[in-house]
């Protein structure tokens, strides 16, 4: 690799044997007689050499050297840029190529068969184990991401659909089947929103599958009750534990259970389907989460009171982001706005901050299981539905009788409406009665920006996380490490403190004689200062002497160094009194 990245660094690095040597092994290679060409030529033209075997299938030897390329961090950069300005051997068959190779061309050569033949059962038989094995190359750093989930794509049965017979048999094929559609239709959207001649014959696959689920899951409506009224009144008012309850704005399905397959295994997921209320929209279910008894209200402050007063606890209110190791309010409620901020602002562009929101997720819940929370839950107003690239031919339009109010996916009416499009349903708000939604996922014909949407009545709005997050009981015993001067700490004169640690264990396991932790100072929710792999033995007593510096109040955390599972906490707060020095 460094001969060639640097090869006239690399020719002065080398004595006049060990140059003659390569220079003798690397001409055979080429298939060149030796001459005096400089260094940098040949290995610009050992390069050629290798990728030309990749391309035609030809490695042998030379394999080791590809191999290591491939592997190497400092040097696939290089590989990368080498590759895609490399001319492919004339007649080459970009079906009959390796599939590790790391040709960009050859890629898009196959996903353009891909897109124009995604009706076509024997291409998808011929080739989609090629295609399969491509996207699940994890070794191979400059394989797209994107083969993955055309493979997804490709690979749907959606025959099972015909044979779902009731309510339940959607839902349970959706969670388990159909949300995995989903989430390669939203990656592929990320990574080709800006080519609609890849992204949109995509598209109207999809939207021709999702078609017949919606079909089928229409047919069942009538079994169709929600379950989100009153959800957090009920989890509060009945809970004795420390909770944290993330309520998220637009965490569909597949979202919610991604992040559940990334958390830490050191933590379990209980799995559970919430069924969103009707229109699927922000207000009208954060309301029914929050208070239930189909009450609306808009603001976000008002609804919180009402929680607040509807389970008679203290509840402290916090957006997401400004929780930390710190916290520890016995019951938390969390907001998480941005998936549906971003979406409503940024429509399809917003598809590409999604991985950042799951990352935040995961982050935070993991956070909150290790501060001490017995629970974390995560559960969300609505989902979403991803309307793609439309024409107005491509919107809904339908004649509404009487006064109405048009919603890009839903629309409120003073009388039931009746035809074929919409299913009209009784639910009352200001002058309205009804709300109508249609069996399709495409917006009614409004003004604005398309792209994400809900407030409708589609799987993807209406079937919802439910999760909660609790560790794993641990079956070995563990040395308990405590804080032994708690009181001490409450208030404390000068400039320094001393933080005294206790152990306590359950028996004579072998696993409790001895504990790693580290120790974390934090102020105004920053760490100042860290201690790791502290070793603390059984019966032992720990102290150590730490400085305020310059601030009145400091937490400290005790956690394990392992699991970063929060052990102990203090807040030690500076005395506002002299420290007269012991004179009384």
């Amino acid at each position: 690799m460094p001969f060639i990245a640097n090869p006239d660094a690399w020719e002065k690095s080398k004595s006049v044997e060990e140059l003659a040597f390569v220079r003798q092994k690397l001409f055979a290679y080429i298939g060149q007689p030796q001459s005096d060409k400089a260094v940098s030529v040949l290995a610009n033209e050992v390069v050629e050499q290798l990728l030309h075997n990749v391309a035609l299938n030809q490695l042998a030897d030379d394999k080791v050297w590809y191999s290591n390329w491939l592997d190497s961090n400092q040097y696939i950069g290089l590989l990368k840029q080498r590759s895609k300005h490399f001319a492919l051997p004339s007649g080459i068959h970009h079906w009959e190529v390796d599939s590790n190779h790391c040709f960009e061309e050859i890629d898009r050569k196959q996903l353009r068969d891909v897109v124009a033949n995604l009706h076509n059962a024997a291409f998808k038989t011929k080739y989609h184990s090629i295609i399969n094995k491509r996207g699940m190359n994890s070794r191979n750093p400059l394989v797209p991401t994107w083969w993955k989930d055309i493979s997804t794509v490709l690979s749907f049965d959606p025959s099972r659909i015909a044979k779902l017979y009731n309510l339940q048999d959607v839902i349970a094929y959706y969670v388990s089947e159909f949300q995995k559609l989903d989430r390669s239709i939203r990656n592929l959207y990320q990574a080709f929103l800006n080519e609609a001649d890849i992204i949109k014959p995509i598209q109207e696959y999809y939207q021709g599958i999702n078609q017949e689920l919606i079909d089928k899951w229409f047919t069942y409506k009538a079994d169709y009750k929600t379950n989100q009224q009153g959800f957090l009144v009920e989890l509060i008012k009945n809970t004795t534990k420390k909770i944290a309850v993330i309520v998220g704005d637009g965490v569909r399905w597949e979202i919610a259970n991604a992040v559940a397959e990334a958390v830490d295994s050191t933590y379990e997921v209980q799995k559970q389907v919430m069924f969103a209320d009707l229109p699927s929209e922000t207000e009208h279910n954060m309301s029914a989460l929050y208070m239930g008894n189909n009450r609306v209200l808009k603001l976000q402050s008002d609804r919180e009171k009402e929680l607040v007063q509807l389970t008679g606890k203290e509840i402290t209110f916090k957006k997401l982001v400004d929780t930390n190791a710190t916290t520890q309010d016995p019951i938390l409620v969390l907001t998480y706005k941005d998936i549906d901020s971003a979406g409503e602002k940024l429509q399809l562009d917003a598809i590409k901050l999604f991985a950042e929101f799951e990352k935040v997720l995961i982050t935070k819940i993991e956070e909150m299981l290790r501060a001490g929370y017995e629970e974390v839950h995560l559960v969300t107003d609505h989902g979403f539905v991803l309307t793609g690239l439309l024409s107005d031919a491509d919107k809904l339009e339908v004649n509404i009788e009487g006064n109405h109010s048009k919603s890009e996916r839903y629309i409120r009416s003073v009388e039931e409406q009746h035809n074929d499009i919409l299913w009209s349903i009784e639910k009352p708000y200001e002058q309205y009665q009804y709300v109508n939604v249609a069996q399709s996922d495409r917006p009614f014909r409004t003004p604005g920006v398309y792209g994400f949407a809900h407030g409708g009545f589609a799987p993807q709005e209406v079937i919802i996380p439910n999760f909660k997050f609790t560790r794993k009981e641990n079956t070995q015993p563990a040395l308990q490490i405590f804080i032994s001067n708690n009181d001490q700490l409450k208030e404390v004169s000068g400039e320094y403190f001393k933080l005294k640690l206790a152990t306590q264990s359950s028996g004579n396991s072998l696993f409790d004689v001895q504990r790693t932790i580290n120790i974390v100072l934090y102020h105004n929710n920053v760490p100042v200062q860290t201690l790791e792999a502290i070793d603390i033995q059984k019966d032992q007593v720990w102290d150590k002497e730490f400085g305020f510096n310059g601030k009145n109040e400091i937490v400290v955390i005790i956690e394990d160094n392992n699991t970063k599972e929060k052990l102990d906490q203090v807040t030690v707060k500076k005395s506002s009194a002299r420290d007269l020095g012991g004179l009384f």
